[in-house]
């Protein structure tokens, strides 16, 4: 069990099977559970657990334990000493019901084990209550499913859940498993019927797992199967219910990682009665894995989450810094908590944790992203010191380039802090990346700084013949603004290598850009056509583009309004692009 120690206790008394699996042992018998009982009834005091149970010498793949408590020494002698019991008066009579409680904080005194499994014998025996109410936490319900079955459970699963009222108000989960099921065709639905069945009157929701039938002569070994046939499916579906077993538990670390997980996947609805039940099983299983985990960090980020998408926004708030202050110490935690008081209205506090962020090494270019689109709504006077935050130094001239274009393109004012950003990269580089360098293209030309975005090229750039394509289309947009007529030797460029390149994926953005660049090489029908294209796609994908119209990321309404413009200029009316300068435009 992934490290962990488990104690397995027979209490099937009548028919004890614990002992018959191929497990190790001590080479001298040791008593059990009713030899513990009888020395009880014989000297009015409970006997000293060590001496009822043993550590199975078993060969683990982790560093767990396994403790065995038998049923009892396995003589002659052992019926009688089970039928001398009379378990009716032990607990009406002989305090039994503090006796197993103090059984329990024994067992946690000297193993403190993570785990106690309980075989107890199937259906409804005067022992059966201490097995399935006094002494679980949860009650594993294992039935194929006959009539006799579901009547006998129809009585345990009522008596359980009665557990959760006045006095005892214990509230004992429940799992329930099919088992010995057969590799058989259901045509006629049988079995499915029957489980529908089982279903509605014992009222659980899902099986918890499903264990089929084994044909394997292996079994009259009595193999422990998930130890020595790991791969075989009777041991995965075993594994299968020790998650939901685990899941339950909110002290084991793994199984509370799961069942947050579990959470967050889509929940059937359920009917009145059962959705009050399950509702009231999650908060007191979040309730007792907070108190356990409050000190890890992992834990209380997924619990926040959970509380996130609950709506409860302040809790959200309080369990992510104690996850801080736990060491889950990240720009990812602190980009939540910018969420969360923007949520409730806190701005202030938001931009505060969007700059702790921001000074951290840990941000990846998606965080940074995000922060600085963040900065550019709530607060953009503090992009002028975009440059010295440590995790935007740390992105490398590609990522800067993708920062300036995604997030900060939108208008003329973040088109500074942008210019800003990229010229220091560009300085203080041998040799900038390409990407950089088309990116402070398209901003100075956004800027109405065209000459600029000439003088750019010219000083980095080798000859005409050498531009990559959206250079080259760039620079025929900037020198178009300069000289008042577009230069068409850099837009058969253009073209020549869009030819070369049939598969590249196409944006609105690249449709318009064919557009321009088909009209200004002469062909009209090709550049309404690209036109359509870009239409088409900016009204499919509703995102925000990049518009070669205005050199600005704009939203698609204002995108399907530079393509009507466009339109315009192929129809031969008198227009220039937008980003042109006041005193470029031209007559």
């Amino acid at each position: 069990m992934s490290g962990n120690r488990v104690l397995v206790v027979d209490f099937d008394l009548e028919a004890p099977g614990i002992e018959t699996f191929n497990l190790p042992r001590p080479k001298t018998e040791t008593p059990g559970l009713v030899d513990y009982v009888q020395s009880y009834l014989t000297n009015r005091k409970a006997p000293d657990v060590a001496d009822y149970l043993y550590k199975s010498a078993v060969q683990l793949s982790s560093s767990g334990e396994l403790w065995v408590m038998p049923a009892g020494l396995q003589d002659e002698h052992y019926p009688a000493r089970l039928s001398s019991i009379d378990w009716r008066s032990l607990y009406a009579k002989e305090d039994g019901y503090f006796l197993f409680e103090d059984l329990k904080l024994q067992w946690e005194a000297f193993i403190d084990p993570d785990y106690v499994l309980i075989d107890s014998r199937t259906g409804y025996t005067d022992a059966g209550g201490i097995c399935t109410r006094q002494l679980p936490d949860s009650v594993v319900c294992i039935f194929f499913p006959t009539d006799q079955n579901l009547h006998g459970l129809q009585k345990v699963v009522s008596r359980i859940r009665n557990e959760d009222k006045p006095p005892r108000e214990k509230n004992i989960r429940l799992l329930f498993v099919n088992s010995n099921v057969p590799d058989l065709d259901d045509e006629d639905q049988i079995l499915k019927n029957r489980l529908s069945r089982f279903k509605d009157q014992l009222e659980y929701d899902d099986l918890a797992a499903t264990i089929h039938h084994y044909n394997n002569l292996a079994l009259l070994n009595q193999t422990v199967f998930t130890l020595k046939r790991p791969r075989s499916r009777l041991a995965g579906e075993y594994r299968s219910l020790l998650k939901k077993i685990r899941r339950l538990n909110p002290e084991d670390r793994e199984g509370a990682l799961d069942f947050l997980d579990h959470l967050r996947q889509p929940r059937q609805q359920l009917l009145p009665r059962r959705q009050e039940r399950d509702r009231h099983d999650v908060e007191d299983s979040l309730r007792k894995l907070y108190e356990t985990h409050k000190d890890d960090g992992e834990i209380l980020v997924r619990l926040a989450e959970f509380r996130r998408r609950q709506g409860r926004l302040e809790e959200t708030d309080v369990l992510l810094g104690h996850a801080i202050e736990a060491g889950k110490d990240s720009a990812d935690i602190h980009l939540r908590r910018a969420d969360i008081a923007q949520r409730l209205g806190d701005t202030e506090r938001a931009v505060e944790s969007i700059k702790f962020a921001l000074s951290r090494e840990d941000a990846d270019f998606p965080e940074v992203s995000r922060a600085i689109r963040w900065l550019r709504d709530l607060k953009p006077e503090l992009l002028d010191m975009a440059g010295t935050w440590t995790a935007v130094e740390a992105l490398s001239d590609y990522e800067i380039a993708k920062l300036c274009g995604a997030s900060l393109s939108w208008d003329v004012a973040t088109l500074k802090f942008a210019e800003q950003l990229m010229s220091t990269r560009v300085k203080r580089s041998n040799g900038p990346s390409p990407e950089l360098i088309s990116a402070l293209m398209l901003n100075l030309i956004g800027q109405g700084r065209s000459s600029s975005a000439i003088e750019l090229v010219q000083t980095t750039q080798k000859g005409v013949s050498d531009l990559q394509q959206p250079v080259a289309f760039n620079l025929g947009m900037a020198r178009w603004a300069v000289e008042g007529t577009p230069p068409r030797e850099l837009f058969e460029l253009v073209l020549q290598q869009d030819e070369e390149d049939l598969k590249r994926p196409r944006r609105a953005n690249y449709s318009q850009c064919l557009s321009i660049t088909h009209w200004v090489v002469g062909d009209t029908e090709y550049a309404q056509k690209e036109l359509a294209v870009a239409k088409e796609q900016i009204m499919s994908q509703q995102l925000p583009e990049f518009s070669c119209w205005r050199y600005l990321v704009v939203e698609p309404n204002e995108f399907v309004d530079d393509l009507e413009s466009i339109s315009k200029l192929l129809s031969g009316a008198n227009v220039t692009p937008a980003y042109f300068p006041v005193s470029s435009k031209f007559e």
